[in-house]
């Protein structure tokens, strides 16, 4: 699914830096490797859960934007101990209107 959303995402005109691991994204955010302004992650990860890799990633760029993706049920989210309603959360597949309409949500609601 990471290879899909790459390509949704550069097909609207973002710009990308894909990471397999939460500890990869989190060293390419330490290290600078990235001019993050929006944090897309899946809800499940191997090694660290989303909500993990998010508040990681607060802690390096204070206030940035997260958007959850998951193609999980609502089960499945609650015991990787994140409150779907709380979320900024887009369920998979998607197509890329959905995916724009939900990265504008989550970008536009972190304007002060």
């Amino acid at each position: 699914m990471r290879k899909v959303a790459h390509k949704r995402l550069t097909e609207l005109g973002y710009r990308v830096t894909e990471a397999s691991r939460g500890d990869h994204a989190l060293s390419l955010l330490r290290n600078g490797k990235t001019n993050s302004g929006l944090l897309v992650t899946d809800v499940v990860l191997p090694g660290m859960n989303g909500r993990e890799l998010a508040e990681e990633a607060r802690k390096i760029i204070p206030g940035l934007p997260v958007l959850y993706e998951t193609g999980h049920t609502c089960e499945v989210i609650a015991k990787r101990g994140v409150d779907q309603e709380s979320l900024k959360l887009i369920h998979q597949p998607y197509c890329s209107t959905t995916l724009n309409k939900k990265i504008r949500t989550v970008l536009d609601r972190q304007q002060p």
